[in-house]
Formats: C-alpha cells, sequence, structure tokens
C-alpha cells in the first residue's frame, strides 16, 4: 500500500512539474515577411500619424528573420501580453494581395494576430530608429503659436459674425493649452472658406492673425496647418 501511495504521489508530482514547465514555456520562432509586399505606410503611436514608405524592401528586409519568443501561459494569464503599448503600426499589401499589419515597440512585436517577444533586440532599435527617421521631414515642419507676452485672443465667427474676446485667467488657461499644440504644414486647401479668424494681440502693440478653414486647416505665419485639437476646442468651448 505505502509502495503505491508513494508511486501516486510521485506522478502527481510529476504532473505538477509538468504542468509548471507548459505555462511557463515560451516558444521561439522568427518572423517572416514577404519581401514583394507594396502600400506599405506606417502609422505613429503618439499621435496617429499616417505616413507612406516608399523604400519598401528595406524595411521588409529589416524586419523579416527577426527572433521573438511567445507569451507563457502564465504572461497570458496576467494580461502581459494586452499591456505592451505600441510605437509603430505598419499595414501593407502582401504579394498574395492580401493586407496585413504588424505593431512594432521596443520589446514586442504583434504578427498575424498573436504577440511576441523580441529577442533581437539590437535589430527592432534599428527598425524604430528607421521608421522615427520617416516622420523627420514631417516633424520639422511643425510650428508652435508665438504664445508670449499676450495681451488678449479675439475669435470672430465668419457665418455669425460673433466675436469673443479672450483675456485674464480664461486666457492663461488657453495659453496652457495651445502651448502643447504642434502643428504640422499642410498643402493649401482646395476651397478657402474662412470659419473664424483669431487675432492674437500683444502687449508690445502688435498682432498676428491666423484664419481658420473648413477642412480643420488655418493659415498662419502665411503657411498652412493642420488645425490641432487643443485649438479646435478653445475655439469651441468660447464661440458656443
Amino acid at each position: 500500500m505505502k509502495k503505491k501511495k508513494y508511486a501516486i504521489i510521485l506522478i502527481c508530482l510529476l504532473v505538477i512539474a509538468i504542468a509548471i514547465i507548459a505555462i511557463n514555456i515560451r516558444i521561439p520562432k522568427r518572423i517572416s515577411i514577404n519581401q514583394n509586399i507594396s502600400e506599405l505606410s506606417v502609422t505613429r503611436g503618439k499621435d496617429g500619424v499616417i505616413q507612406k514608405i516608399g523604400d519598401c524592401d528595406k524595411i521588409a528586409g529589416m524586419i523579416n528573420g527577426i527572433h521573438v519568443r511567445t507569451y507563457s501561459v502564465v504572461s497570458i494569464l496576467k494580461g502581459d501580453a494586452s499591456r505592451t503599448g505600441w510605437e509603430y503600426y505598419l499595414s501593407y499589401k502582401d504579394s498574395d494581395g492580401k493586407h496585413k499589419s504588424i505593431v512594432i515597440s521596443q520589446s514586442n512585436i504583434e504578427y498575424n494576430g498573436k504577440s511576441y517577444t523580441v529577442e533581437d533586440t539590437d535589430m527592432i532599435t534599428d527598425i524604430i530608429n528607421e521608421l522615427a527617421a520617416v516622420y523627420s521631414e514631417y516633424d520639422s515642419k511643425k510650428i508652435k503659436f508665438a504664445l508670449e507676452d499676450l495681451k488678449n485672443i479675439i475669435i470672430k465667427s465668419n457665418i455669425t459674425s460673433k466675436k469673443v474676446t479672450i483675456d485674464g485667467k480664461t486666457l492663461d488657461d488657453c495659453i496652457e493649452r495651445l502651448s502643447k499644440d504642434n502643428m504640422p504644414e499642410k498643402a493649401k486647401p482646395d476651397t478657402e472658406r474662412t470659419l473664424y479668424k483669431i487675432t492674437f494681440n500683444y502687449n508690445d502693440g502688435t498682432s498676428e492673425e491666423i484664419l481658420v478653414y473648413f477642412g480643420d486647416v488655418l493659415m498662419y505665419k502665411g503657411k498652412y496647418y493642420e488645425a490641432c485639437g487643443n485649438l479646435c476646442d478653445v475655439i469651441t468651448e468660447n464661440m458656443n
């Protein structure tokens, strides 16, 4: 009886050991991406800006063959795979005509709908740097409003002729919010139909004018830019 009892205990311990190993195992894989892809675009995680990539072969070549590992059962149950965040989302058309995507971060890749941890940290860093370079020209054309020494802001609706002057504590709040806007340059709109005219009046007597057009495009300092969220919010809150 004792031998039978010990045998049962041994089997139970063996099953437990196998189960522990199984739920912690991480299977190695390699990312395989076809070199003949097309229509490659990248979305940046921090602001959702999309850019097209002309040199598909270079990016595909850098991604192809990256060593990754699956998440263990324990990690999945803990939710580690869903807490990784992402830096870049790549979308492309494969050689078979199907649209596919790869999500990239410093320590994680989502490929074919599954999340993997990255083993080749140097390679993934090179890829992230390459994708960041895609945005260098875009970022260099961003501009901020000149908000120092503001006396007031006047917003006038071109549709209703309503005019609002922002000053005092409300102005301080607007300055703080508008300082966070980075406006990317845009092409001239097809129709320059003005929605609002915004005037920045400074304490030294000078002023600057901003024209906001239909389609969330504005003109500032003689160039066209995307109307960012904080500016749109300031207009909406003060004109409604």
